[in-house]
């Protein structure tokens, strides 16, 4: 176990503090505020022709006290409509790059990975206290 910031230890599958547990202080206390995101995908734009793809690039909406924005895109990359179905896949290595650049990206900005994500394979989720 590392130590943390906050007085308390890091859970090595989280990589940060965990709020009451492991001897932490407790993180919810009045005047705390986090702003968490999620990774999704967009469509940028789309070549057609006899085997149509759609230009996509990775998202992650924040939602705090300050509102909604976006807190990072990823490069672009292709998705096909046959192979993949039009969605990103985790089979596909380019796929995964730009979903690594977004989440090292984040990473940077003091965002730290949850363990629990959305639906999807790259609906990462982070979180980080507003300054």
């Amino acid at each position: 176990m590392k130590a943390c910031s906050y007085e308390g230890r890091i859970a090595e599958r989280d990589g940060f503090c965990r709020p009451g547990e492991n001897g932490s202080r407790d993180l919810t206390r009045a005047g705390t505020q986090w702003e968490t995101c999620q990774i999704n995908y967009e469509v940028c734009d789309g070549k057609w022709g006899f085997y149509p793809r759609e230009i996509v690039h990775f998202t992650a909406q924040a939602f705090g006290p300050r509102g909604n924005y976006c807190a990072g895109r990823s490069p672009e990359f292709e998705v096909s409509v046959f192979t993949y179905s039009g969605r990103p896949s985790n089979k596909c290595t380019e796929h995964n790059l730009a979903l690594q650049v977004l989440a090292d990206e984040l990473i940077k900005e003091n965002w730290q990975p949850l363990e629990s994500g959305g639906h999807d394979w790259f609906s990462l989720r982070f979180r980080r206290l507003v300054k």
